[in-house]
């Protein structure tokens, strides 16, 4: 099992700590299949928008080079470290970042939900 390192304590913004508290409410089990597409339709689209934003938020890193001053070897290096070990994913999430601050237009369709992260990278 992997241990992570504690990050250090900062204020979160209230959209992150909204965004958590409402995955903590309960849903309702009995919906409608059609309810259901509605529901995995607009959660894609919530995806692609909080892609957007950790994107933006991995360009912050990267660019202030924080891994160098941390002592990680990169930046995929070190957001992986910070949660969930996956170096190769955190290594496509800084090229996807890095590449959407070039691509504006796809940038934009991804933070408002019109395409999917997938297709974004």
């Amino acid at each position: 099992m992997m241990t992570v390192a504690p990050l250090p304590s900062t204020p979160m913004p209230a959209w992150l700590t909204g965004a958590q508290a409402a995955m903590s409410s309960p849903y309702d089990p009995a919906v409608s299949a059609e309810q259901a597409r509605v529901i995995v339709a607009e959660i894609g689209r919530l995806e692609a928008q909080l892609a957007s934003r950790k994107s933006m938020f991995i360009r912050i890193v990267d660019t202030a080079e924080l891994a160098k001053h941390t002592g990680a070897t990169s930046t995929g290096s070190l957001i992986s470290g910070d949660f969930g070990g996956d170096r190769a994913g955190a290594s496509r999430q800084v090229r996807t970042a890095r590449n959407l601050a070039k691509a504006t237009l796809t940038d934009k369709a991804l933070a408002v939900g019109e395409i999917s992260a997938d297709k974004a990278g």
